[in-house]
């Protein structure tokens, strides 16, 4: 499940992992798509594009209740991508509405909490933001706009203050080629050098 701000990517980056594991590891996964970003159609339009592109299932969630029929009816899927509506960090309400699908998952599958932030704002910023979606239980952290930032140390600094690894760095708007599996060799080489898409 990504969770995040608004505008940082989610969507996209939701393409690029569906992509990844459909197409273009050895082995091809099967993948289903689930959306609870209802807020905005535009949203729930685009995946559903991406979804047709790829062939792949998508269910959307209008109400937390709906979740885990959801994810049932992916049941047969090796990976399932869950897309969220974006919020703001001080939106409680919208957080709360992420939380009580979490809450409303009653099956056997456990759901990995991804969160999704740009890597071009200050630290401060990514902390708050951190702090807020913490409740939903954070497991790793993506980081995307590499491509528009030159300044690397504040994910430095909050991957060291929260002890959460990365999972991925998202390094442009292309998919699903623009995706890079987190590591800190990538990240240092980033802060020593500056990012470069040739680095992938």
């Amino acid at each position: 499940m990504l969770v995040g701000p608004t505008g940082v990517g989610k969507t996209t980056s939701i393409a690029k992992l569906a992509a990844r594991y459909s197409f273009m590891m050895e082995k091809k996964y099967k993948v289903g798509l689930i959306v609870l970003d209802t807020y905005r159609i535009g949203a729930v339009e685009q995946l559903m594009q991406y979804a047709r592109m790829m062939k792949l299932g998508i269910e959307t969630v209008v109400d937390p209740p709906e979740f885990a029929s959801a994810l049932n009816a992916m049941r047969y899927c090796d990976y399932i991508l869950i897309d969220t509506m974006g919020s703001s960090p001080y939106d409680k309400e919208k957080i709360t509405k992420i939380y009580e699908c979490l809450q409303n998952n009653t099956t056997n599958m456990s759901i990995d909490t991804v969160l999704v932030m740009p890597s071009s704002i200050k630290y401060e910023d990514l902390k708050a933001t951190y702090d807020n979606f913490e409740p939903l239980g954070i497991d790793t952290m993506m980081f995307t706009k590499l491509d528009e930032t030159r300044g690397f140390g504040n994910i430095f600094s909050l991957m060291y203050e929260t002890s959460k690894p990365i999972s991925y760095f998202s390094v442009g708007q292309e998919v699903p080629e623009d995706l890079v599996v987190g590591s800190s060799d990538y990240l240092i080489d980033c802060m020593l050098h500056g990012f470069s898409k040739e680095k992938r």
